[in-house]
């Protein structure tokens, strides 16, 4: 059927959806990481479609 995903994925893509709802998270982001708010926004976007830049430990 569907794919299974555990709460803290789905903490992860909602916290990203508010990111992109929000200009100011946007720039808080862009500044804190000292990128554009354009990559911030690329970012959010590919964890809300469920891509990870970050390699998670195994």
């Amino acid at each position: 059927m569907g794919e299974i995903m555990d709460f803290e994925e789905l903490n992860l893509r909602q916290s990203a959806l508010n990111v992109l709802e929000s200009w100011d998270k946007q720039a808080m982001h862009a500044i804190s990481l000292n990128t554009s708010t354009g990559e911030i926004r690329q970012r959010m976007q590919a964890t809300v479609a469920g891509i990870n830049f970050i390699k998670k430990e195994s």
